[in-house]
């Protein structure tokens, strides 16, 4: 056995954020051990990679007996060679046997135990060449759609990014700084909001979008004159669950509001010039290609996020 092989896995039943079950996974490797938990996402793409065995997430951590002999003594230093692997094992394509979920585990956490065998952190074992940059860390404020209950507002994400940052440290502060004036904007709006959060943490009030965008962009402003931090506005619109394929539109259900492909576009640029949005993901459901290529042409300033057509099966 090679010193960079994996020695032995174990998988159990852990819990996400929103309590439902998922797959927490131990890998040993040339004797340090790698643990990777899988993530499951509330608003997924209808071309995700499936989370679990259709039997359930037990059904899924009882399959990995059957053949983990396989991964034992494979060469951990190759991720690109193990995921080729699983999906031999899997032999369904879509993770639809083993499950996504444990395949991404599996993955991780032999990754982690291997940069660990080496001595070497995960993120130089990743990029070895680097460049290694801390990113702008972006703050999830407020919640909507299927992050958060009836009566909040229709996008998923309002989030806020400090450009204006001098180090990690100072964007966090100063995102968790718009987090808390946040909610005083929203208590002076409505006095009996109860400080309920959306699944990320952001707060989950009884507003529509545009109420919403008009306390975010307050909060950020009030904070970023006091912190001289320049701070600009994001949007995770989760488009997708917003999409009626019978009705060939967006339906807001707390705005009252049915929107066309071109609707759409046009309410997406109108947006980013009112609040000067900097990042925007998921402004359109999982197959409007013409949209998504015809967007970046309208606005080049803005950084574009592609998850539900990425996704994980290209």
């Amino acid at each position: 056995m090679k010193r960079t092989s994996i020695e032995s896995i174990k998988a159990r039943i852990c819990y996400d954020s929103r309590g439902d079950e998922s797959i927490e996974v131990d890998v040993k490797v040339d004797g340090f051990v790698g643990r990777a938990c899988a993530p499951k996402g509330a608003s997924t793409g209808k071309y995700e990679a499936v989370g679990f065995n259709p039997k359930g997430v037990e059904a899924t951590l009882r399959l990995l007996s059957e053949y983990s002999s396989k991964l034992i003594g494979f060469d951990a230093s190759n991720p690109q060679a193990l995921g080729r692997l699983l999906r031999e094992i899997d032999g369904e394509g879509n993770f639809g046997r083993i499950g996504g979920s444990m395949a991404y585990a599996i993955s991780m956490a032999t990754a982690e135990a291997f940069s660990k065998a080496k001595g070497v952190p995960l993120y130089r074992m990743l990029l070895p060449k680097g460049p290694y940059i801390m990113p702008y860390p972006l703050g999830n404020v407020l919640c909507g759609g299927k992050h958060a209950g009836h009566g909040a507002p229709d996008i998923q994400e309002f989030l806020v990014c400090p450009l204006g940052a001098r180090s990690i440290k100072d964007g966090l502060k100063t995102n968790i700084n718009v987090h808390k004036e946040l909610r005083r904007q929203i208590e002076k709006k409505n006095p009996y909001f109860t400080g309920g959060k959306g699944d990320e943490g952001g707060w989950a009030p009884y507003l529509n979008d545009e109420e919403a965008f008009e306390l975010v962009s307050s909060s950020s402003k009030m904070v970023s004159d006091a912190l001289g931090i320049d701070i600009r506005l994001g949007v995770d619109f989760a488009s997708s669950s917003l999409w009626d394929e019978s009705a060939k539109a967006y339906v807001y259900d707390r705005s009252g509001v049915k929107r066309s492909q071109g609707e759409q576009l046009n309410f997406i640029i109108e947006l980013v010039k009112k609040y000067h949005l900097l990042y925007l993901e998921d402004p359109f459901h999982e197959e409007a290609y013409d949209e998504f290529a015809e967007l970046p042409k309208k606005l080049s300033k803005a950084y574009i996020v592609v998850d539900d057509i990425f996704v994980t099966n290209t």
